[in-house]
């Protein structure tokens, strides 16, 4: 079994966009040993106060506002768009719940529909569901979904709806991998 810093001597753990509950059981026991815990782009459970054992660090939380802020611009305050709101992780949902107030203040002209998608869900099935959404909305212009690791199978799916041409896509987030980057060695 794995345990995390706790069973590899770390001196501290350090988790990006994870909630504690997805690892629980895992960082209860490294917190036992005193190992501490930093959870970054994630909002702290209701109640929940930094300590020096846990301490939550919100990072780039407001992504998926920054994205409604480019549709109204590039829409011109008329986009027809469908937002995948990843539902694995409470701060994900909170953060395209939070975006969703700047289409109602600021672009009465915008149809916006948040869809339900899971991190569990294997490709064949995310492909299924954006297809399945784009032919719903035809008329749907614009497609954000939460994170980069939907993004090729949300890709697929539009394929397969026949969308590609008219639908221009957004993601708030990339890895070095996902993008096709890669480190040289230099000698």
């Amino acid at each position: 079994m794995c345990q995390p810093g706790a069973g590899a001597g770390a001196a501290g753990i350090v988790l990006d966009a994870i909630p504690y509950g997805m690892a629980s059981n895992a960082l209860d026991n490294a917190k036992s040993k005193g190992v501490p815990i930093v959870i970054a782009d994630q909002y702290p459970p209701s109640g929940t106060a930094n300590t020096s054992q846990v301490s939550y660090v919100p990072g780039v939380v407001d992504q998926p506002s920054q994205i409604a802020w480019w549709l109204i611009a590039e829409s011109k305050g008329k986009a027809n768009a469908i937002i995948s709101e990843e539902t694995d992780s409470p701060s994900a949902e909170a953060y395209v719940q939070n975006a969703l107030p700047i289409f109602r203040q600021y672009c009465s002209g915008c149809s916006i529909q948040v869809k339900q998608i899971t991190a569990t869900e294997t490709n064949p099935q995310l492909q299924a569901a954006v297809s399945s959404y784009l032919q719903a909305d035809p008329g749907a212009q614009y497609y954000y979904t939460e994170f980069e690791d939907s993004l090729q199978p949300t890709m697929t799916g539009i394929q397969q709806a026949g969308k590609s041409a008219s639908i221009a896509v957004a993601t708030a987030t990339g890895t070095v991998n996902s993008l096709g980057c890669s480190r040289t060695a230099r000698a």
